[in-house]
């Protein structure tokens, strides 16, 4: 079993797909001013029996080590955990002319060739004006999962799409229900509905040009809203097989180019093919202009480059006052930032 079929194994065994999608969607309607607590909140509250092990355990662990009564003494004890944490490493760039792509995983349990395979045989598209095709694509450019599609796939998706109208109080999605379609308001007010103690609340409101419906197709999981149109709506629907193929397709051409890429860097080399997938995943493209200039000298550097296609001048000087003067010239699969 290579590694992806042994992750995807993992994400089937254990539900991640849900769990995620539901976490996610749930941070997303409530917009907490503390995203990590509310993450620890919720599952504590909707997964209060699988937390429970952890905190016997912790209380053993207290117990063996002979109950602590100083309140401080456990303070100073978490500080020193903290301490020890590793900080997080340095966001990496891949320099390259084209777009950067989303990595979404696969549909659980399925092989992704097979499902293109079902995608092509049964593919639909939908007449459109010009005018409605340039709107749909401007709506799917802000949207945070398929703006970094390339222009192919971005018209898949644009011809793809067919108009659905709603009623005043008619239901869009219900809560519970698997997701079937991704929606793009086109006009109209949609309301978004969560279930709290038995009661609906309404927690979000959707105008033109909004997006919604895309967590419960990536992760295969039921919809943790519903939404429902305040007066007239008119939305553009784009059905689930055809946006899982699409994106799964984005992120298993960026792995298969990043992949072999990644092996002839130098740095890398000595890493396993799990995380040189893991790294191909979180890559983002930049591409920049001749004598563009990446990086400064003196400045703090948050990025690591990997340079895909094209060259790179390296300059120094010896003090800010002083003037730069070339050091050395990097190529394709040499790096540089990785010292800031």
């Amino acid at each position: 079993m290579d590694i992806q079929q042994e992750l995807q194994t993992y994400i089937d065994q254990h539900d991640v797909h849900k769990l995620v999608a539901l976490m996610v969607e749930s941070l997303l309607i409530e917009k907490p001013s503390n995203p990590i607590q509310y993450i620890v909140d919720y599952l504590g509250k909707k997964y209060p029996d699988k937390l429970a092990g952890r905190t016997g355990a912790g209380e053993a662990k207290g117990e063996d080590a002979g109950k602590e009564s100083d309140s401080d003494s456990d303070s100073d004890d978490d500080d020193d955990d903290i301490g020890d944490m590793a900080p997080p490493p340095p966001r990496t760039s891949v320099m390259r002319r084209g777009r950067r792509r989303t990595a979404v995983s696969a549909e659980a349990g399925v092989d992704p060739k097979l499902l293109r395979q079902k995608w092509e045989a049964e593919k639909k598209t939908y007449e459109k004006s010009d005018a409605e095709k340039d709107h749909i694509r401007t709506i799917l450019k802000a949207n945070i999962f398929l703006k970094n599609l390339d222009d192919d796939q971005t018209d898949v998706i644009v011809d793809s799409m067919f108009p659905k109208e709603y009623n005043d109080g008619d239901v869009i999605i219900k809560q519970g229900d698997p997701g079937e379609e991704f929606y793009v308001v086109d006009s109209g007010v949609p309301e978004v509905y969560v279930n709290k103690d038995g009661a609906e609340v309404k927690v979000l409101t959707y105008g033109e040009g909004d997006a919604f419906g895309e967590l419960a197709l990536m992760y295969n999981a039921p919809r943790a809203a519903t939404v429902k149109a305040n007066g007239a709506v008119k939305v553009w629907a784009l059905d689930r097989l055809t946006f899982k193929v699409i994106l799964m397709d984005t992120t298993m051409k960026k792995r298969n180019v990043y992949k072999g890429f990644l092996e002839q860097v130098d740095l890398l080399k000595s890493l396993s093919e799990y995380e040189r997938l893991t790294i191909a995943d979180s890559l983002v493209a930049e591409t920049f202009p001749a004598n563009h200039e990446i990086i400064r000298q003196y400045e703090a550097g948050d990025k690591f480059y990997i340079i895909e296609q094209g060259s790179v001048v390296c300059t120094q000087s010896p003090a800010p006052s002083e003037p730069a003067v070339e050091v050395m010239r990097l190529k394709a699969g040499q790096y540089f930032g990785e010292i800031a």
